[in-house]
């Protein structure tokens, strides 16, 4: 029971044309997904009584700076110029890799506390190599669902923003193509790879159920993972996806990644062709091995009905 808890009784803005708005109703979650949403709900949970209170889905903030988190007291009535002197150019040389862990840890579970469950980090406090690592560190030990935007370093006013005559280091960032598009048919339930706008092949997919649907969408590989037993669940190997789940904010100790991975083991017993995963596309073997040798990290992904 304490994997359930039910919302009773909250007017529910569902954001779903098919269910609309619902006053006096319920929701059901279990672990990180929601059940069901409706009126009258009974189910072994815990019971938080909403009477009066609105349910929403969580907020989405697109922009903030998670990294000031710590030091947002320091210009409460600072003009933008007043801003850039104050933080850009006096705390941000100083900021230590800890300090941004530190910030967006806390800013991110301030988001959380307001009901803010994803963050666009607008990250501009790159100053070393181990900076973006702490920012990233410090997101995902909160647990929110958070896109990191990378941004340039702030060790100088004058070289990073007056003139931008620093360019952010090769190393760091690296644009590439690949002639290669992959589309994810969840009507189909199945993965087709092309090359140059020809298809190379298709293969039959296991998508995800009706309660944990993949996320239709552009996505791109995210990487490969070669697992350490085929025989395992995933089989030999994974390319976890930059989709995550609409449904499921946090899976396996993660955000609810949504990955294109073989077969093996209990995942076997899903039958190719069917809707029974928790959001992922499994396929067999000799398919995925063939996608991780071939194609490269950022290769384009695009989930359809």
């Amino acid at each position: 029971m304490a994997d359930r808890i039910l919302l009773k009784g909250g007017h529910v803005l569902t954001v779903d044309p098919s269910l609309g708005d619902i006053d006096g109703g319920d929701v059901l979650i279990e672990g990180d997904t929601i059940a069901e949403v409706g009126k009258d709900l009974s189910a072994d949970a815990d019971v938080i009584d909403c009477s009066g209170d609105v349910v929403i889905p969580g907020f989405v903030d697109t922009h903030r700076h998670t990294w000031e988190t710590a030091i947002r007291s320091c210009a409460p009535n600072a003009t933008l110029d007043d801003y850039f002197v104050e933080v850009l150019d006096s705390f941000a040389p100083l900021y230590r890799p800890e300090d941004v862990y530190a910030s967006n840890f806390a800013g991110a579970m301030e988001c959380l506390n307001a009901g803010i469950t994803t963050l666009l980090d607008w990250s501009h406090i790159n100053n070393t190599e181990d900076h973006p690592d702490a920012g990233i560190e410090g997101l995902t030990d909160a647990g929110i669902r958070a896109v990191y935007a990378y941004g340039s370093a702030n060790l100088s006013l004058a070289d990073y923003w007056f003139s931008s005559s620093i360019s952010i280091p090769r190393d760091d960032v690296e644009l590439s193509s690949t002639p290669y598009w992959v589309t994810v048919d969840r009507s189909a339930r199945t993965v087709s790879v092309y090359r140059r706008g020809r298809r190379v092949r298709t293969s039959r997919a296991v998508v995800g159920k009706g309660s944990t649907p993949t996320p239709a969408g552009l996505a791109a590989i995210y990487e490969r993972d070669r697992q350490p037993d085929p025989r395992e669940f995933l089989g030999p190997w994974a390319l976890p996806l930059t989709a995550l789940s609409n449904v499921l904010y946090n899976f396996g100790g993660g955000p609810g990644r949504v990955a294109i991975h073989g077969r093996a083991g209990a995942s076997l017993l899903d039958p190719l062709g069917s809707a029974r995963s928790h959001g992922c596309i499994r396929i067999d073997n000799g398919p995925i091995t063939w996608m991780a040798h071939h194609l490269p990290v950022g290769t384009p992904v695009q989930i359809t009905d």
